[in-house]
């Protein structure tokens, strides 16, 4: 399968990147930084918001992984115009099928949060990040685009020790933990790319085990 991917050498991504070309995949990837990009990966030297660089990454792509990432002080928006442009550019280029990396706490996500994050870490410190997944979200859900959403709570570095995922709506069916590694959402969305059960779809995805 010929992969593009948007984000390759964030913290995620250069996790992912290995996992996918070890099954056989061809990946090219957009990167401002194309010395982090690993080697046996296409690099296509640019910003997501270079309207050419992103459809030149898209060219005969089966499938979009789409990991834009920012801190959490940032409000330049950057997953929201970033996604705006690559699904338009999607469209151009006939590419159907987007992965999209964004956290727990976006859209019908955030009523399933812990009241310590409803009610003083979504306010105080998560709010510019969980404003610009939704934004993101929203563009994917207003596209006909075969999308899938994986939001992952509470990021590790942890070795990986297991994920599950699942629906939304299932995540209020036990008491979940409230960490999972980056290795394992990697892992995660491996997985994914051979699996189009969750079409148009957001899927959580925490550690094993269950909350204390």
């Amino acid at each position: 399968m010929k992969i593009a991917i948007f984000g390759g050498t964030g913290s995620v991504g250069n996790r992912l990147v290995p996992m996918l070309l070890a099954q056989g995949h061809h990946l090219t990837t957009l990167t401002r930084r194309p010395d982090a990009a690993p080697q046996g990966v296409v690099v296509v030297a640019g910003d997501v918001a270079d309207a050419a660089a992103v459809r030149e990454t898209l060219k005969g792509a089966d499938l979009v992984y789409c990991l834009l990432g920012a801190t959490l002080k940032d409000r330049s928006a950057v997953r929201t115009r970033g996604t705006s442009v690559i699904v338009e550019q999607m469209k151009r280029e006939g590419v159907d099928r987007m992965i999209c990396l964004s956290s727990f706490g976006a859209g019908d996500s955030y009523s399933a949060l812990p009241r310590l994050y409803r009610w003083v870490l979504a306010p105080l410190i998560l709010k510019d990040m969980l404003k610009d997944h939704e934004g993101q979200e929203k563009i994917l859900a207003q596209s006909d685009l075969n999308w899938t959403v994986l939001r992952p709570v509470n990021l590790s570095d942890d070795p990986a020790a297991g994920a599950q995922c699942g629906p939304t709506v299932t995540f209020r069916d036990r008491r979940r933990p409230l960490k999972v590694s980056r290795e394992d959402v990697a892992s995660c969305l491996t997985t994914l790319a051979n699996d189009e059960t969750y079409r148009q779809q957001a899927l959580w995805v925490t550690g094993r085990g269950t909350a204390a």
